[in-house]
């Protein structure tokens, strides 16, 4: 099921932003256990795209926790499923 989900999301068959694959990769990752590695062999990532999404993530996610970023006063808005970040 992972594996069906990935390559219809992440491989864009169905559109997600970035915001909502990276966010997807990071659950993956620490609900599985599973390695990225796996995950970018699963859904064929050529191009290291899972891991920078992944470190885009986590690098915001960081910020927030540190109270050094605040999405709702983010000056670019994103387009995508979660509006309140840049990148989505």
């Amino acid at each position: 099921m992972l594996s069906y989900l990935g390559v219809r999301h992440i491989a864009a068959a169905q559109p997600w932003d970035s915001y909502a694959k990276a966010s997807w990769v990071a659950t993956i990752t620490d609900e599985t256990g599973m390695p990225v590695s796996k995950i970018t062999e699963m859904i064929g990532d050529q191009h290291s795209t899972v891991v920078r999404l992944l470190e885009g993530y986590r690098f915001i996610r960081q910020l927030i926790e540190n109270g050094e970023f605040r999405p709702e006063d983010s000056q670019r808005k994103g387009r995508g499923s979660v509006s309140e970040y840049p990148f989505s």
